[in-house]
């Protein structure tokens, strides 16, 4: 997870959600990549979506997505990571999913009760693609508390 990514990954399934719409491009009419930028993700960088909904389980969800060619390849881009989701039972999907793709990871997420610190925010992309290191995510979850969050001064919200 990384702050900025977790963000938008989380608006975007909260958003459909709750206006309940499906589509890549959100209710106020802006991109799923300037949904990034608006959230204080670097431009100029590797970017990529996918969505999904009416799955409850991130297992169902993740299948979904390795039987669709162009949603694979998101997934195994060694560049890629955070995930975000919601649930609303008054919309038509229920459960909305959505994976935000970059490749600088602007800050790690703080664990609750965590002491350590959030690393500040890159403002420019590497020259080189990063190596990727492998996340582990414990069973059932850990929850996260997000301690700092970014928006550009042209933010709608």
């Amino acid at each position: 997870m990384t702050q900025q990514l977790g963000a938008a990954s989380e608006h975007h399934s909260v958003d459909m959600a709750n206006l309940n719409y499906f589509s890549h491009t959100l209710a106020d009419g802006s991109s799923w990549s300037q949904n990034m930028t608006n959230h204080g993700y670097p431009t100029n960088t590797w970017r990529a979506e996918n969505i999904a909904a009416g799955n409850s389980t991130a297992s169902a969800t993740f299948t979904q997505w390795r039987n669709s060619p162009g949603h694979d390849t998101n997934l195994r881009e060694v560049n890629y990571n955070a995930i975000g989701r919601a649930y609303n039972s008054d919309s038509t999907y229920k459960w909305y999913w959505t994976t935000v793709f970059g490749n600088i990871v602007d800050g790690p997420v703080t664990p609750c009760g965590s002491s350590t610190p959030p690393t500040t925010a890159p403002t420019t992309a590497p020259t080189t693609a990063p190596t990727a290191v492998p996340a582990t995510v414990p069973v059932g979850g850990t929850p996260l508390l997000i301690t700092r969050s970014a928006r550009t001064s042209n933010s709608n919200s």
